[in-house]
């Protein structure tokens, strides 16, 4: 639905305007997808296509990135592939090492294989070429021509590709494969460059691959995997984008406003100024860190959890923020500061409007609950419009507060 450029807060079951949705299911279920490397990146590329918010307990792809080895947790291309996407789709740059580490793995034919020693076949020579492509590799690079030229010679006589042009369990078309190379190619058509690249007639404009999905549709609308077997969710799945001519990542998220500033042995400091006039200021004390590291700060960030009653009966308060510590462009996690760091925090008016400005504290989320382990309150002052407090690890926060009494007013009927 996100190539389409539906919402998935809207879509709701039957068609009704209740009830729960589509968007809120993933998010529900947001940690047990993003629990691999390929997960969080098919994760991430299905929610900034479908205009959704990331969640705060689940795994981004960078969080599994090594920079030691290059790569996206131990799994083979294709998941190192969907990592990448994942990592392009909510607008976050690939490291160059996990772009070198894709290419290392492609195979002397200009073929990927899914996982090592499985055989080079099309669907991850196809995310591969996405992904690479995604990261900034031009499409006249070697590894892209030559996993072109892979591709071709796996093309079926009826437009269609196979899994795998030389598996001994069949080498029909199927629409998943299919779909996929069409995206593969979608993405080296749409880089501007395609001008100064020689692939030849049968990627740009033979439209069989297309010919060949349209075929596979049945009369209630659905797909086929391969000729005679009936509907197929997945191969639905698969063919709507191809259809649409859209690669992954099919969105890119906004990038989001992100200061940062180097804390070292001696300190440091981090200031975020707000368009409506607030602060957040940062404040890390010499000894608080043992080696110079970059201090990241991403302000309003959505949080799944953040509309939601921490524990106790503490409301949300309108302020929430990520604070990441960097290395070499990689975050540093865990990270937990030698001395306890000062986080002063200015709100508006309208962020408590029905909080007691008096209860505001800092909270941040450990993965599955909001918590306040490692943070002290030090002081609120309500006629300024800010509040103290100290933290000692990385996270994401939020503030919180306790909702002010309601004054239920008698209901008077009219006549009474």
């Amino acid at each position: 639905i996100g190539a389409n450029r539906y919402q998935a807060a809207t879509w709701r079951p039957n068609g009704t305007l209740s009830g729960p949705s589509l968007g809120s299911y993933v998010f529900g279920h947001s940690a047990v997808y993003a629990g691999t490397p390929s997960g969080a990146g098919k994760l991430a590329v299905a929610i900034s296509a479908a205009g959704e918010d990331w969640p705060a307990n689940a795994m981004r792809p960078m969080d599994y990135y090594s920079p030691t080895t290059g790569a996206y947790g131990s799994a083979g291309s294709a998941s190192h592939a969907w990592a990448m996407l994942g990592t392009v789709a909510l607008s976050h740059p690939v490291p160059t090492a996990a772009v070198d580490y894709l290419k290392r793995m492609a195979q002397p034919n200009g073929g990927w294989e899914w996982s090592p020693g499985w055989g080079t076949d099309t669907n991850s020579t196809a995310l591969a070429i996405q992904g690479l492509i995604a990261a900034g590799e031009p499409i006249t690079a070697s590894v892209i021509v030559s996993a072109v030229n892979y591709l071709q010679t796996a093309q079926n006589s009826d437009g269609g590709f196979p899994y795998d042009p030389n598996s001994a369990w069949g080498t029909d078309s199927d629409t998943n494969s299919t779909a996929y190379v069409v995206q593969a190619l979608q993405a080296i058509k749409q880089n501007e460059l395609i001008g100064s690249a020689n692939f030849g007639a049968f990627v740009l404009t033979d439209t069989r691959p297309i010919s060949f999905l349209l075929g596979m549709q049945l009369s209630d609308g659905s797909f086929e995997w391969q000729p005679g077997g009936g509907s197929n969710l997945i191969a639905a799945q698969q063919a709507v984008p191809a259809l649409l001519r859209k690669a992954f990542p099919l969105k890119i998220r906004n990038a989001p406003v992100i200061i940062t500033s180097t804390a070292s042995s001696t300190g440091g400091n981090l200031i975020y100024n707000a368009p409506s006039g607030f602060a957040t200021r940062i404040e890390i004390p010499a000894g608080a860190v043992s080696q110079t590291v970059d201090m990241r700060y991403l302000p309003d960030t959505i949080l799944f959890s953040a509309t939601q009653t921490s524990s106790g009966t503490f409301t949300f308060g309108g302020r929430n923020f990520v604070l990441e510590a960097l290395k070499n462009g990689s975050a540093q996690i865990p990270f937990v500061f030698d001395k306890p760091v000062t986080v002063t925090i200015q709100y508006l008016d309208t962020d408590v409007m029905d909080l007691k400005e008096n209860s505001l504290k800092l909270f941040y989320w450990n993965g599955s609950a909001w918590s306040q382990d490692g943070i002290r309150l030090v002081q609120v002052i309500p006629s300024e419009n800010k509040f103290i407090a100290t933290i000692q690890h990385l996270s994401e926060f939020a503030v919180f507060g306790l909702e002010k009494e309601k004054i239920y007013l008698p209901l008077v009927m009219k006549g009474s």
